[in-house]
């Protein structure tokens, strides 16, 4: 659709068909998502159980337990640990890169660099409404209300003054593959002496930023009056390309248009039940938990209760101990009865219980506690959670056939969080940089598969690789093997820097030795560096900010002290000579 078109039929103030889609994604996904506050009702609770009383209802919200939202929080560490290991945005030039590493991304208090927005922000929104938006919005920084496109005499920019950016997630009320629009704020208008407030909007096209800006005018003789917009420009970004950039999702299709499922569907659809199940197992539990007491009826042992009333200083009120009722009530599993005198030895219940316990059939407690645990089960292992629970061991092929749907859900995350990367990555260089010539072509790089190795399988794959596939191999192996340990693992990278010799394995050392391309200096680097940099990690040596010269000076000067470099001492193409 043409801006001409959006603006003459305002369409994008009227409800998009596929809208209640896209709202009945965010709602299910909000479910498991978000944290409730005290009081706030569940849908699925009332809707599994239409005919309860109202307070049975509120019980079960004000008891509900949310404990799907640990299986989401999970997946996202999972995939964002996973694909940040294998995803790479490549192309990206000097200038856009000392931008991205100043951290401009901005959200709850921190500021990310392209990576931590990426897995920490837009990857968990995405689970919850994959048909938001990830933008780069232009603005003045010098007159934040002024289109930086405005002449200088107005406002706007000089051609060396540094526009401001804002990288943000919106909700658009219209999009198609051309352009979008979302809501900018209000704007006060005068109709006459009186005040109105309007909505105003932002639209984004491959050419231009506009506001879409509000006025009242008069439509016919009878002095009626219409909202209208108008298109200013905001900003001309030159993108070349759409502007539209969804977070990571999956399109769909339906006969009122298209938009975005979440990749957590599966789960969400089988945790709505275990929402259900549960609260049915704690009502189960609730009543039967412990035995079902009945009680020989027996009045009110209050000797001021009258047939359930009390008076409190000459006014009527319901007697604490019966309730109202007249009659000892057990008040809880934990309560106690205190029997009447009158019930006492000398009456003809004598030596017979007051209380009758009745267990319910252990059946029932089993069922209904296995329902809901099965459904989560089931549920975190269509998103690849305790896959390998209770499998016991088993040969790599039946791992990776039980794995091999995960592998491919994480493959089409990737190249989901990948376009969107490479999409926003676009556009902060468009704004960045103002000649379109002058721009980088970026591309997101991901590998073949994100098959899971463990540590044996990976140091494996490190040996036998490729000489080219060697040195991302073993770091590979390393940042599986020391996971979390940042420190050590810059200082096996250091190592691979100053010593690739360490790459090789003993036929292709003495091979090299013969053929003079590596010396024996290489070889007493490949055999001490480790050790070396392991004796100043000690020290407390950051091994983050040593740098490759630092380190390799370090080693020469350990080797040198301990005379290697000049006695004569053997190597393999030696003996092997």
């Amino acid at each position: 659709m043409t801006l001409t078109q959006l603006i003459r039929d305002k369409t994008f103030l009227r409800t998009d068909p596929v809208t209640p889609y896209r709202e009945a994604v965010r709602t299910q996904a909000m479910r498991h998502t978000q944290r409730r506050v005290a009081g706030e009702v569940v849908d699925l609770i009332r809707q599994r159980r239409p005919h309860e009383s109202e307070e049975i209802k509120q019980y079960r919200a004000d008891n509900e337990r949310q404990i799907t939202r640990a299986g989401v929080e999970q997946f996202s560490s999972k995939v964002s640990r996973i694909i940040s290991n294998g995803l790479t945005i490549n192309g990206r030039s000097e200038e856009l890169q000392e931008y991205l590493d100043g951290k401009p991304f901005y959200d709850t208090g921190n500021y990310y660099d392209l990576e931590g927005y990426l897995y920490d922000v837009l990857l968990p929104m995405a689970w919850e409404d994959p048909n938001l938006l990830a933008v780069a919005f232009p603005y003045n920084p010098l007159r934040p209300e002024i289109a930086p496109n405005n002449a200088v005499v107005d406002g706007g920019l000089a051609e060396d003054e540094r526009l401001g950016i804002i990288p943000r997630v919106v909700r658009p009320t219209y999009c198609d593959d051309d352009l979008f629009v979302f809501e900018g704020g209000e704007r006060e208008i005068m109709v006459g002496e009186q005040k109105t407030y309007e909505t105003y909007y932002f639209c984004a096209d491959a050419t231009f930023w506009y506001t879409l800006e509000p006025s009242w005018r008069i439509k016919d003789e009878a002095g009626g009056r219409e909202l209208v917009y108008t298109a200013k420009v905001w900003y001309r970004w030159d993108l070349g390309k759409s502007p539209v950039n969804y977070l990571p999702g999956q399109s769909k299709t339906t006969d009122k248009g298209k938009y975005r499922e979440s990749f957590l569907l599966p789960y969400y659809t089988l945790a709505d039940e275990v929402i259900g199940a549960f609260s049915d197992n704690q009502a189960v539990r609730v009543r039967f938990h412990h035995p079902i007491v009945s009680i020989a009826e027996a009045p009110c042992y209050n000797a001021s209760c009258n047939h359930g009333h009390v008076k409190v200083d000459g006014k009527k009120t319901t007697c604490g101990v019966c309730h109202g009722t007249n009659k000892v009530l057990l008040p809880s599993p934990y309560g106690t009865i205190v029997k009447p005198k009158k019930q006492g030895m000398e009456d003809k219940s004598a030596g017979q219980s007051a209380l009758d316990y009745h267990s319910p059939d252990i059946g029932i407690l089993q069922l209904s506690e296995t329902t809901w645990r099965t459904l989560l089960k089931e549920a975190r292992q269509t998103i690849g959670l305790d896959l390998l629970d209770g499998t016991g061991v088993e040969s790599g092929r039946a791992k990776d056939l039980r794995l091999e749907d995960l592998h491919d859900l994480l493959t089409k995350i990737g190249m989901s969080v990948g376009v969107c990367a490479v999409q926003l990555c676009e556009q902060l260089e468009a704004l960045r940089q103002r000649d379109p010539g002058q721009r980088s072509e970026m591309t997101a790089h991901q590998p073949p598969s994100y098959r899971i190795l463990e540590a044996s399988e990976l140091k494996e794959y490190a040996e036998e690789a490729l000489f080219e596939d060697r040195y991302a191999a073993r770091m590979a192996y390393y940042e599986h093997k020391y996971r979390g340990q940042q420190q050590r693992i810059s200082l096996y990278e250091l190592a691979l820097s100053i010593a690739p010799a360490i790459l090789l394995n003993e036929e292709e050392i003495q091979n090299r030795l013969a053929a003079g391309s590596l010396t024996r200096e290489d070889i007493l680097r490949r055999d001490y560096s480790i050790a070396v940099l392991e004796r100043l990690l000690r020290e407390k040596v950051n091994m983050e900010k040593l740098g490759e010269e630092e380190a390799r000076k370090a080693v020469t000067d350990y080797l040198n002290n301990m005379g290697l470099l000049t006695s004569a001492v053997p190597l393999p193409a030696a003996n092997a000579a």
